[in-house]
């Protein structure tokens, strides 16, 4: 007789193994950027608040920039039956370029906002 395993893990086939690793990984990829996001978004926030802390926000930049590499080879293979991390995947290799349109407005309305008090304020 047949035994039955708890685990559904022994029961999936090597290609279906790693297709579940690589959308993982791209899961993690994307929390991380999320994170990084975060941190520079709080950076931002200083720096147009107070004028000041633009080292910070650079570095901030710097760790996001360096979450938003995504291979020209990290392709979707694999990946059908993940629709999400399909998306997620395709948003990931966008990210940079809406970023860069974002951090292109800073630059120009930065100093102009951060001297501005009250309701006219960047707030």
């Amino acid at each position: 007789k047949k035994q039955k395993t708890k685990n559904a893990t022994h029961r999936r086939s090597p290609s279906t193994l790693a297709s579940l690793g690589k959308a993982g990984s791209c899961v993690l990829q994307g929390l991380d950027l999320v994170n990084a996001l975060q941190l520079e978004r709080g950076r931002t926030g200083l720096h147009l608040s107070t004028g000041s802390f633009e080292k910070e926000l650079k570095a901030a930049q710097a760790v996001t920039n360096a979450r938003l590499q995504v291979n020209d080879n990290d392709t979707i293979d694999g990946l059908e039956n993940f629709e999400e991390v399909v998306s997620l995947v395709s948003e990931l290799k966008r990210a940079s370029q809406w970023l860069d349109q974002d951090r292109q407005i800073l630059d120009k309305r930065s100093e102009a906002l951060a001297n501005q008090l009250g309701i006219d304020g960047w707030i």
